[in-house]
Protein backbone atom coordinates (compact mmCIF):
# COMPACT_ATOMS: atom_id res chain seq x y z
CA UNK A 1 0.00 0.00 0.00
CA UNK A 2 2.82 2.41 0.86
CA UNK A 3 4.43 1.82 -2.57
CA UNK A 4 1.13 2.58 -4.28
CA UNK A 5 0.71 5.83 -2.35
CA UNK A 6 4.29 6.89 -3.15
CA UNK A 7 3.76 6.11 -6.82
CA UNK A 8 0.52 8.08 -6.82
CA UNK A 9 2.22 11.07 -5.16
CA UNK A 10 5.05 11.01 -7.72
CA UNK A 11 2.49 10.86 -10.51
CA UNK A 12 0.55 13.85 -9.10
CA UNK A 13 3.79 15.79 -8.59
CA UNK A 14 4.78 15.24 -12.23
CA UNK A 15 1.41 16.67 -13.34
CA UNK A 16 1.87 19.72 -11.12
CA UNK A 17 5.35 20.34 -12.60
CA UNK A 18 4.00 19.94 -16.14
CA UNK A 19 1.20 22.44 -15.45
CA UNK A 20 3.67 24.91 -13.92
CA UNK A 21 5.86 24.65 -17.04
CA UNK A 22 2.83 25.19 -19.30
CA UNK A 23 1.87 28.26 -17.25
CA UNK A 24 5.41 29.66 -17.59
CA UNK A 25 5.31 29.13 -21.37
CA UNK A 26 1.96 30.92 -21.61
CA UNK A 27 3.23 33.85 -19.54
CA UNK A 28 6.37 34.13 -21.67
CA UNK A 29 4.27 33.98 -24.83
CA UNK A 30 2.04 36.77 -23.50
CA UNK A 31 5.11 38.89 -22.72
CA UNK A 32 6.38 38.44 -26.26
CA UNK A 33 3.07 39.53 -27.80
CA UNK A 34 2.91 42.95 -26.13
CA UNK A 35 5.30 45.87 -25.75
CA UNK A 36 5.18 48.74 -23.29
CA UNK A 37 5.78 52.05 -25.11
CA UNK A 38 6.60 55.32 -23.33
CA UNK A 39 4.89 58.49 -24.54
CA UNK A 40 7.19 61.03 -26.23
CA UNK A 41 8.57 63.86 -24.10
CA UNK A 42 5.80 66.38 -23.33
CA UNK A 43 2.96 63.94 -24.15
CA UNK A 44 0.94 61.22 -22.47
CA UNK A 45 -1.27 58.39 -23.69
CA UNK A 46 -5.05 58.59 -23.42
CA UNK A 47 -6.87 55.25 -23.56
CA UNK A 48 -10.38 55.06 -24.96
CA UNK A 49 -11.74 51.53 -25.20
CA UNK A 50 -8.94 49.43 -26.65
CA UNK A 51 -7.18 52.27 -28.51
CA UNK A 52 -4.69 54.93 -27.47
CA UNK A 53 -4.17 58.51 -28.58
CA UNK A 54 -1.36 60.92 -27.73
CA UNK A 55 -2.24 64.07 -25.82
CA UNK A 56 0.05 67.03 -25.18
CA UNK A 57 0.88 67.57 -21.51
CA UNK A 58 -0.57 70.76 -19.99
CA UNK A 59 1.75 73.73 -19.42
CA UNK A 60 1.81 73.07 -15.67
CA UNK A 61 2.92 69.45 -16.24
CA UNK A 62 1.36 66.01 -16.47
CA UNK A 63 -0.87 64.86 -13.64
CA UNK A 64 -2.42 61.36 -13.64
CA UNK A 65 -6.12 61.33 -14.54
CA UNK A 66 -8.74 58.88 -15.82
CA UNK A 67 -7.54 57.09 -18.97
CA UNK A 68 -4.12 58.79 -18.90
CA UNK A 69 -0.74 57.09 -18.73
CA UNK A 70 2.90 57.82 -19.54
CA UNK A 71 3.24 54.22 -20.85
CA UNK A 72 0.90 52.07 -22.93
CA UNK A 73 0.83 48.36 -23.80
CA UNK A 74 0.59 47.63 -27.50
CA UNK A 75 0.15 44.22 -29.12
CA UNK A 76 2.95 43.10 -31.42
CA UNK A 77 1.80 41.96 -34.86
CA UNK A 78 4.17 39.31 -36.16
CA UNK A 79 2.91 38.99 -39.76
CA UNK A 80 0.94 41.11 -42.21
CA UNK A 81 -2.74 40.29 -42.40
CA UNK A 82 -4.38 40.24 -45.83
Amino acid sequence: MVKAVKAMLLHVESHIEAEAWQCQKQCLSACLTKMKVKAPEGYHWMKKGSTYKLMKDPKDGYKPHKGASKEANFEIQKVHKK
